[in-house]
């Protein structure tokens, strides 16, 4: 399981974990845009991914940029793939789906944790 400090679990069933990165999360300066890391945890098949995403606030599109495959057991890298910046097409968002997760989570739910976060860290 992926560092607790690091990676804040976002979902979890039979066949898959999702985690988000949160010391790489960051967002543009006027918040429209966030650059962030998904960890996709499948240990029925022994494997991990790690997505670089970015979600774009004003357009709602969700853009794919990066995705590296790895052999959980061994940690060797399987597959990996940089998008190139002319074929990194933003993609609309449809309700309901895993991408309009992420943007709640994104837009809503984090920049209230990452507040609390902050907070906890400047106290310590």
């Amino acid at each position: 399981e992926p560092d607790p400090n690091r990676w804040m679990s976002l979902y979890a069933d039979d066949e898959i974990t999702e985690y988000l990165d949160v010391k790489t999360l960051q967002y543009s300066a006027d918040g429209n845009m966030a650059d962030f890391w998904i960890c996709y945890v499948q240990p029925k098949e022994n494997v991990h991914r790690l997505v670089n995403q970015k979600l774009d606030k004003s357009n709602r599109t969700l853009t794919l940029i990066h995705t590296t495959k790895y052999d959980s057991v061994t940690n060797n890298v399987l597959d990996s793939i940089d998008i190139p910046l002319y074929m990194q097409k933003p993609i609309k968002i449809t309700p309901g789906s895993v991408s309009e997760f992420y943007y709640d989570v994104l837009f809503v739910e984090i920049p209230r944790l990452a507040s609390e976060y902050k907070q906890k860290e400047n106290s310590n």
